[in-house]
């Protein structure tokens, strides 16, 4: 499950960082970082079984890019999510690092742990359970509203809850922010 979950990181980032038509690029720049992420792995698996596992990687990424999400955990270094439409459902997320771009639909997300979260959407409400530690969110709301359902220090676009070491922010055009 870890090496799958950074596959869907990694072909995330390659997709970002390299655009379309690229593909064997991207694979090269995939199988490097796993190499280097791996190198135990990588030295016993097969490259056409990599390819496969990559390939499986693609087909999620595209799944969650296009199409109602819901996932029941996600734990992994860093997640990098790009969403059109639809819902997106992840029901425990242990990331260190975890980025959700997302243009339309419902945001529902709770975190177990974390360290640094951004969500940015352009119409939509995201729900957010915070980590039972608290966290330092930062929000932003062009038209919509933010409500926040635990108590906090609130000043000026950003309240701080509990430790407040986790460091989220939040941000939507149209929509509202609600902080569970």
């Amino acid at each position: 499950a870890i090496v799958k979950n950074w596959l869907l990181y990694a072909t995330a980032t390659a997709e970002q960082e390299m655009g379309a038509g690229t593909g064997k690029l991207k694979l090269a720049k995939v199988y490097d970082m796993f190499v280097a992420k791996f190198p135990q792995i990588a030295a016993v698996l097969k490259f056409a079984k990599f390819c496969e596992l990559v390939d499986e990687a693609l087909v999620t990424l595209r799944h969650l890019m296009e199409s109602n999400t819901n996932i029941q955990e996600l734990s992994c270094e860093k997640a990098q999510m790009h969403s059109t439409s639809g819902r997106v459902i992840i029901n425990k997320i242990d990331c260190e690092m975890f980025n959700l771009v997302y243009t339309s639909g419902g945001i529902n997300l709770k975190f177990n742990t974390a360290v640094t979260v951004n969500v940015s959407g352009t119409s939509g409400t995201q729900t957010i359970a915070l980590p039972e530690s608290g966290a330092s969110v930062h929000y932003h709301v062009t038209s919509g509203s933010f409500r926040c359902s635990r108590e906090g220090r609130e000043e000026d676009h950003l309240i701080v809850i509990g430790d407040g070491d986790a460091q989220f922010d939040l941000s939507v055009s149209s929509g509202n922010i609600v902080i569970k």
